[in-house]
């Protein structure tokens, strides 16, 4: 059996950023402790937490980007969450309507439809 993950420094962490914990970390946890392969998962949340939390990128700026390839690939959820924390870093609307403007080059008006619509909601 894999050691036992000490998720609460990690859950406080969604929090802060997103204001709850998403549900698909939630399913992976659980998926983990059923499975006994918490020490993959904690791999692979300290391999995430390096990435993304240490990033050479700002607060504001790494969501920005984060959003954009989220929006790409459309994953609405997600990137719904990293518009949000966008904003609760200090992006001006402004600022997140150019990035949701981006994948309109690589992806098409489907994309930036999706962008908009989550760019709204978000504000």
């Amino acid at each position: 059996m894999g050691r036992a993950i000490d998720s609460a420094d990690f859950r406080a962490d969604c929090r802060e950023l997103f204001g709850h914990v998403p549900s698909k970390l939630k399913k992976r946890f659980a998926l983990a402790e059923a499975t006994g392969r918490t020490d993959a998962i904690a791999a692979i949340e300290a391999w995430r937490e390096e990435l993304l939390q240490r990033n050479p990128l700002d607060r504001k700026i790494h969501p920005l980007a984060y959003f954009a390839l989220l929006i790409g690939a459309s994953e609405a959820d997600a990137a719904r969450l990293h518009a949000q924390e966008a904003l609760k870093a200090g992006a001006t609307v402004c600022e997140l309507f150019g990035v949701a403007e981006t994948p309109a080059i690589t992806d098409g008006m489907p994309a930036f439809s999706l962008a908009v619509e989550i760019f709204t909601d978000a504000i």
